[in-house]
This record gives structure tokens, C-alpha cells and sequence, in this order.
């Protein structure tokens, strides 16, 4: 398995595991699992009909973006938002 996919992998199963309940907790997580440091990272905000839906996580690789969890899943982030939207943190409407 590619040293990628390994941290992919890594950093989808400690948010699964720790269930982060805000956004600082959320990024905490995904930049302190082991390799993350070696990838860019991208968080959005996900709203469906302009309700919050979750949180999506992008790993950057040389080239290419990775979604965690996969794409039209989220991670149940709630508490903290407000000052990510303020921030101008980007918002995908599915």
C-alpha cells in the first residue's frame, strides 16, 4: 500500500474512532495522525437545502485530492462552525 493510502486510511480511522464533535478537535485529529504533515490538507463545510450536513477533509498528494469519507458522506461535525464560516472556510452545497 502507497505511503498515501496508508495516511488516507490512518486518518479516516481515527476520526471514525475519536467522532470528533468540532471543527478545531476535527483538524487537530487529521493534522496530528502520523504522515499527514507530508500532504496538504482542505477542510469544507457541507450544507444541504442551507442546512450544516458535516465536514468533508481534502489530503493533497503532488498532484491530486483526496476526499475523506468518501464522496456524499461527511463527517457529523457540528460545534464550532460559526468561526470557520466567518474565516470564509469554503461551503459545498450538495
Amino acid at each position: 500500500m502507497q505511503k498515501l493510502q496508508k495516511t488516507l486510511k490512518a486518518i479516516d480511522d481515527r476520526l471514525n474512532a475519536l467522532q470528533p464533535s468540532t471543527m478545531d478537535n476535527l483538524i487537530e485529529i487529521v493534522h496530528s495522525t502520523e504522515g499527514a504533515g507530508s500532504y496538504g490538507t482542505h477542510f469544507t463545510i457541507v450544507e444541504y437545502m442551507g442546512y450544516t450536513q458535516g465536514v468533508r477533509v481534502y489530503i493533497t498528494g503532488r498532484s491530486k485530492s483526496h476526499v475523506l469519507p468518501t464522496k456524499g458522506r461527511v463527517y457529523s461535525v457540528f460545534n464550532g462552525l460559526d468561526k470557520y464560516i466567518i474565516a470564509g472556510y469554503e461551503i459545498e452545497n450538495d
